[in-house]
């Protein structure tokens, strides 16, 4: 019989998903975008400052390069000037 969750597992469990545990940051923006089904944002700097907590050694000119030149990344904006990042690859 399996135990039920307690509120610090669960917890733990969407800080590991989301990348946002010791040990669980990644050298992979587009893997990040991919694991978090997207970035949200609500502030043109709120993507740059979430991968910042997420990826080891962020560097802002390489989510500027993988939006504008290689176009692997992409801007959506949606109701209420909300803009999501996503993979174009999904």
């Amino acid at each position: 019989m399996e135990s039920k969750p307690t509120l610090q597992r669960v917890n733990n469990y969407l800080l590991e998903k989301q990348r946002l545990l010791p040990g669980t940051r990644v050298n992979s923006i587009e893997h990040i975008v991919q694991d978090t089904l997207g970035l949200h944002a609500t502030a043109a700097t709120t993507p740059y400052l979430s991968l910042h907590a997420r990826e080891e050694g962020f560097v802002k000119d390489r989510l500027d390069e993988l939006l504008y030149k290689q176009s692997s990344l992409a801007k959506l904006r949606c109701v209420r000037t909300t803009i999501y990042t996503h993979s174009r690859a999904n």
